[in-house]
């Protein structure tokens, strides 16, 4: 059960609002943004932009009664649902697409599902930051 305090900061990391627990948002922010800037290239990362954009492009196209905030939103939380096992194991693609998710929803100011702000703890939000500056450590050395 290791996992799931990891699993449920990755998921959560997609979201911003506040709760309970007072998350370090702008600590988490930086170390998503540090990470990307850092262990993912700058082709990976636009290659990122490119399929969101295209997704949410799609979906609109879909049902046109979807804001683009919306259609975005709803995107990167299917992703979240579905990546869960591979971000539970911590597997550099999904560790990548969760920290350039949560850049969006944080600087979109996106709302955390209720579900998600009830299983952030100090701990795991914790483990998420130190994970990712790590790895940022790691790829200086």
């Amino acid at each position: 059960m290791r996992k799931l305090p990891f699993l449920v900061t990755a998921a959560a990391a997609l979201c911003v609002s506040a709760h309970a627990y007072d998350v370090p948002w702008q600590q988490l922010h930086d170390s998503a943004e540090a990470y990307l800037n850092t262990c993912v290239s700058k082709s990976e990362v636009d290659s990122m932009a490119s399929k969101l954009r295209s997704r949410v492009n799609q979906k609109i196209s879909d049902n046109s009664d979807l804001s683009e905030d919306i259609a975005m939103r709803n995107i990167m939380l299917d992703w979240a649902a579905g990546a869960t096992k591979s971000i539970a194991h911590k597997e550099v693609p999904a560790v990548k697409q969760a920290c350039y998710y949560f850049l969006i929803f944080h600087e979109k100011g996106f709302d955390v599902p209720r579900q998600i702000r009830d299983l952030l703890t100090a701990g795991n939000v914790k483990e998420m930051i130190e994970y990712l500056d790590d790895a940022v450590a790691k790829q200086k050395k």
